[in-house]
């Protein structure tokens, strides 16, 4: 089982790095229940704004809980930056993110 470092609702990829050095936040188990690719334009949009919906997540929404203690995410690829775990608790938009491999240095 893989662990990461998970953030809730955060507005984007630069606060998120931020709550992620200042340990502010919360490690969880999770499992991938997806994975989202993203071309560099989409990703800049969405790593900009995690406070609003975005379509490439409504599959998810439902599946994206947190179940037995495993927190069931989508991960959001791109080529020109680190993955992101979302996790939207069933909310349209990115309740919960974590960046990929974000324990490293952390325990």
């Amino acid at each position: 089982m893989d662990t990461a470092f998970f953030c809730r609702n955060v507005s984007n990829i630069a606060e998120l790095k931020r709550l992620t050095m200042e340990k502010k936040g919360m490690f969880c188990d999770y499992s991938i229940i997806g994975i989202v690719h993203l071309d560099e334009e989409q990703y800049s949009v969405f790593s900009s704004d995690f406070c609003k919906g975005y379509d490439f997540l409504t599959p998810y929404v439902y599946d994206s809980t947190v179940k037995h203690g495993i927190w069931h995410c989508i991960r959001v690829d791109s080529q020109v930056a680190s993955s992101i775990l979302v996790m939207t608790n069933g909310y349209l938009y990115p309740r919960f993110v974590a960046l990929k491999n974000s324990i490293a240095g952390m325990v």
